[in-house]
């Protein structure tokens, strides 16, 4: 009960602060409109009443109006010479099933398990005619730790959940000579055309800390790194070179979205080993032309998601390097956007399903996992041909090189997935219904949420987000009692 009352008093309590302010800003522009004051000088100079004689009637007057309005605007932009701006956002979410009890989380009961408020400041600057730059944070507090216990949970898990204090695009750039620009800084770096599979998207680490409730828009996370550019017409070339290593956010032991918890019971799992800091590498080579695009791409860069390896009865997450060759593009059809996304991958670690066996054995180095080749394909569409509907399907393949039947992943694995948006009410009302199967029928995420723009700065949003499994040895099946609802409010600033 008290959960409840204070998830009521949160959303109470933001929605009269954000409402309120919206008001007091609304006002505030009304009583200094510079519509008021550019009218009453055209009155004064003869383009009022008097001025409809000479041709110059209301019709013409306004659109004089319209563009000393937008002069002046872009005047004070430029002389200002920096944009500051943010958001202050809350969020909440109840989860309304017990967790399955046949594995370790940490959560034993239906309840309100996200009271986040987060802060998130920008700042961008010229720093002469030419080069820019930009430093960006954020910062967020989840008081469900402190209302539960924090005792009850373990230091991984605050420090992954409770709070973050996170620099994040930060960097300076601009032209080393006409062709050529640099940017050097904590950046995000997008390549490909997949929404669900990393293929070649592979510079940025994303946010899984909650399974399928993050965009990809917003789950890269941002590294440091120095991107090389060269323009030239509709050819461009990438050189990048990434200076520190992060890993993918992946849930903490006992979440409710703990990647490890199937395993935990039988060994433990170890904190992860870092690789030591080498420099990660990636290139591109990128043709746009009439309707379409296409990329070609080499990365040497570390995987995003450990591997387990085993040693001393104990698992160790490790992070494995690989070689990245891919391509991809897109060709626009009317209403219709195909795009085509491949790569091959040498060197990716996986997992193996022999292990227990090898200890029965009585091997002293027991093998957990292998290292092979593999191929990943993506086809899909955008289509955008109803009005105010646009749809995104994918289908992703990825096929393992040399294939021994000691491999925990099949040979060849498929997940397809689909993507609707709608845009209503003025522009101003947005859902949207994502669904994910996973490979190989090992699991289906179902989201639907909505998105509503009270103003241009408040966004309300809500949604539900359903995991199904049936198979006890289908991925999501720890997961499948893990349904939630979430809403939150965004005020941009």
């Amino acid at each position: 009960m008290r959960s409840f009352v204070l998830f009521l008093s949160s959303f109470f309590l933001l929605g009269c602060f954000f409402l309120t302010n919206a008001m007091l800003v609304s006002e505030s522009r009304a009583q200094n409109s510079p519509d008021m004051n550019i009218e009453g000088d055209a009155e004064e100079e003869g383009f009022g009443d008097e001025g409809e004689d000479e041709g110059f009637g209301d019709e013409e007057g306004d659109a004089f109006q319209e563009i000393e309005i937008e002069a002046a605007v872009q005047n004070v932009v430029v002389d200002k010479g920096y944009v500051f701006g943010g958001f202050v956002k809350e969020d909440l979410a109840y989860s309304f099933h017990e967790p399955d009890s046949a594995f370790k989380f940490t959560r034993t009961e239906a309840e309100l398990n996200k009271i986040r408020l987060t802060l998130n400041l920008y700042l961008e600057f010229d720093l002469s005619e030419e080069w820019e730059a930009k430093i960006s944070g954020n910062s967020f507090y989840d008081a469900y730790y402190a209302e539960k216990g924090r005792e009850k949970f373990p230091n991984e898990t605050l420090d992954a959940y409770e709070r973050e204090l996170d620099l994040r695009d930060t960097f300076v750039e601009g032209p080393l000579s006409e062709e050529i620009r640099i940017k050097i800084g904590r950046q995000i770096i997008a390549w490909g055309e997949s929404e669900g599979l990393a293929i070649i998207d592979m510079a940025n680490p994303r946010d899984n800390l909650e399974l399928g409730l993050v965009d990809i828009e917003d789950a890269r996370i941002p590294v440091f790194a120095t991107k090389l550019s060269y323009l030239s017409g509709t050819w461009e070339g990438n050189l990048v070179a990434i200076h520190e290593f992060r890993s993918n956010k992946n849930a903490t032991e006992g979440s409710d979205f703990d990647p490890f918890i199937s395993i935990r019971g039988a060994f433990p799992v170890k904190k992860e080993e870092l690789p030591e800091e080498e420099t990660e590498w990636l290139a591109r080579f990128f043709k746009s032309f009439n309707g379409g695009d296409l990329s070609l791409v080499y990365a040497d860069v570390f995987e995003d998601n450990p591997y387990l390896d085993f040693e001393s009865f104990a698992f160790t997450p490790r992070y494995q390097r690989i070689k990245t060759f891919g391509v991809s593009g897109n060709l626009v059809r009317g209403s219709w956007l195909f795009k085509l996304e491949m790569a091959r991958k040498r060197g990716a670690a996986f997992g193996r399903n022999d292990l227990e066996k090898q200890l029965r054995r009585g091997l002293m180095n027991p093998k957990s996992w292998s290292e092979k080749d593999m191929t990943q394909l993506m086809l899909g569409f955008d289509y955008s041909g109803v009005t105010d509907l646009s749809a995104t399907f994918e289908f992703n393949i990825t096929k393992i090189e040399d294939y021994p039947n000691n491999l925990a992943n099949q040979e060849l694995r498929a997940a397809p997935s689909l993507n609707l948006r709608y845009d209503t009410w003025n522009n101003t009302l947005h859902p949207q219904f994502l669904w994910v199967r996973l490979p190989n029928d090992n699991g289906d995420l179902y989201r639907l949420s909505g998105n509503y723009d009270y103003i241009d700065a408040l966004r309300i949003s809500v949604g539900i987000a359903v995991y199904d499994a049936s198979k006890t040895d289908d991925l999501l099946y720890p997961y499948r009692h893990n349904d939630r609802v979430f809403g939150g409010v965004k005020y941009s600033f």
